[in-house]
């Protein structure tokens, strides 16, 4: 099993390419447990009832995608991976997680799970719809508008959806509030 923090991320590429494909795991208990795992966790209502749901654990996210990947390499894994490292490490984790993906979508296309097949006409749909969940607006913006671009001399942090807020050009309290740090 492969720890993140014990290697850097040009070291975990090199190791990736070292290792063959391995197997398909769509149906494998640990990775199912994984898809459990990171399955859409949104709050629900249903009339007077609301549902809160415990929050993705991103720690032991990472833990099973690293160990998964021990035995595939799986465009799947990858993306659950890059997401567990924006929530654990914001920007930098997701330019880890990009830099793994990209090798994968570069370097191993054919061979990564799931496999492109025949019957299909080789389309890279189903590939492409697990890329797309790093645009929803939800997950990624959401987490990237928190990320902490600056620490301001009164101790207040700057971070994205600040930049965002100033340049709206909409006037609000908030943008006032914003524009005077």
């Amino acid at each position: 099993m492969w720890r993140s923090g014990a290697m850097n991320i040009d070291d975990f590429i090199v190791v990736l390419s070292s290792q063959e494909v391995g197997e398909n795991l769509e149906y494998d208990s640990e990775f199912l447990a994984l898809m459990d795992e990171v399955s859409s966790k949104e709050e629900s209502q249903y009339g007077d009832y609301l549902h809160i749901p415990e929050p993705i654990d991103w720690a032991s996210v990472e833990t099973r995608c690293m160990g998964l990947f021990g035995r595939t390499l799986d465009l799947r894994v990858a993306v659950y991976l890059t997401l567990a490292w924006l929530e654990r490490e914001g920007l930098a984790g997701l330019a880890r997680g990009l830099a793994v993906l990209d090798y994968l979508v570069r370097e191993r296309w054919e061979q990564t799970y799931p496999r492109l097949s025949d019957e299909d006409q080789f389309d890279p749909l189903v590939r492409i719809n697990i890329l797309a969940e790093l645009a929803v607006p939800s997950v990624v913006v959401a987490t990237l508008r928190k990320e902490v671009l600056a620490m301001l001399p009164g101790g207040e942090s700057l971070c994205c959806a600040d930049l965002a807020l100033i340049a709206s050009g909409q006037e609000s309290p908030e943008r006032d509030a914003c524009l005077l740090r």
